[in-house]
């Protein structure tokens, strides 16, 4: 099996740029929109099972790079699935495109603008910038699509959505004031509310999330506070969403919409807050399954089911006369 004879290849120069190139020539590739990453995906997987060489040999790179036991849990991971991604669709990746806040004109209405203080649309356009992984130039619209890249290990159920102001959530709402002093795991407080005491409400954890959910619902703030939340994640999540989940014997990757995150987390955050906690100002969310059940696109295949075996790797490479096969002389 190919997950019992690589143990040695993490260092490995992974497969060149020209098995990539002559993949997307071959299949000419456009992009036009999700859709069009999630059925690139779904036929890339599918040549790879029908034996295509090219297709096999991306997939390789993708196992070597990201999935096999060695490297899995290293942090390099994630951006190698950018670079790989970035390499099959043409795309941009986060690190070469230069950041600015974006126009709040662009993130909301009028009328949502209209609600919030100018302290918290700046929030809004801050944590907008820090999302988006890979660039996608969109000639429909002339403007750039992004796709948020989020990856985790089987064991690891939780997924951190990044930068999500709390406060933002909270500020200029009368009668939940005494909220702006909760912080994460190092604070909690015990605020009473119609006679009712409530303690240990924090955000640091599910259960302190449920406490704060608790208070806000007795305060009868709840309604507000949710619309509140539903404008900041439509003005901060704008993105579609690539979920790799970096197994050792399957390749799990899935696409959701950006729309369909936001209805999951306003549905959680109206039930209590579900699976809910912050960390390092970013919003962490443990539902995978929820996510996945929900997703518009999904491979979900056992590796040796896609890739042959490392010797005929090797045949393959033998095939297209690549220079680099001599480094496959372990």
């Amino acid at each position: 099996m190919i997950v019992d004879v690589m143990s040695d290849l993490v260092t490995f120069p992974y497969v060149p740029v020209k098995i990539y190139d002559l993949y997307k020539k071959q299949n000419r590739y456009k992009f036009e929109g999700f859709d069009s990453i999630g059925k690139s995906l779904k036929k890339l997987f599918e040549d790879s099972q029908r034996g295509e060489r090219l297709a096999q040999l991306i997939l390789f790179d993708f196992y070597i790079s990201i999935n096999h036991p060695t490297i899995y849990k290293e942090n390099i991971t994630g951006k190698r699935i950018e670079q790989k991604l970035s390499k099959l669709f043409a795309l941009s990746t986060e690190d070469e495109i230069p950041k600015g806040n974006p126009n709040i004109n662009t993130l909301l209405s009028n009328e949502e603008i209209e609600q919030l203080e100018k302290s918290i649309l700046e929030l809004i356009c801050s944590n907008n910038r820090q999302k988006g992984d890979l660039y996608f130039f969109q000639s429909t619209t002339q403007g750039l699509y992004k796709l948020s890249i989020k990856s985790l290990t089987p064991d690891n159920k939780e997924i951190n959505f990044g930068a999500f102001e709390f406060q933002s959530t909270i500020k200029g709402i009368i009668g939940l004031e005494q909220l702006l002093n909760v912080q994460e795991r190092k604070r909690t407080v015990d605020l009473s509310t119609n006679g009712n005491l409530i303690s240990n409400i924090g955000i640091g954890s599910s259960a302190q999330m449920k406490k704060l959910h608790q208070y806000i619902y007795e305060t009868g703030k709840l309604e507000e506070y949710l619309s509140r939340f539903k404008i900041l994640l439509k003005g901060v999540y704008k993105d579609d969403f690539l979920i790799y989940i970096k197994d050792n014997s399957r390749f799990k990757i899935f696409l959701l919409k950006n729309e369909d995150f936001i209805e999951i987390v306003i549905e959680k955050v109206k039930n209590g807050f579900v699976n809910i906690r912050y960390e390092g100002n970013s919003i962490r969310i443990t539902d995978l399954n929820l996510f996945e059940n929900k997703s518009k696109y999904k491979v979900d295949v056992e590796v040796t089911k896609i890739l042959p075996s490392f010797e005929e790797i090797q045949n393959k490479f033998t095939d297209l006369e690549y220079e680099k096969i001599k480094l496959f002389s372990l």
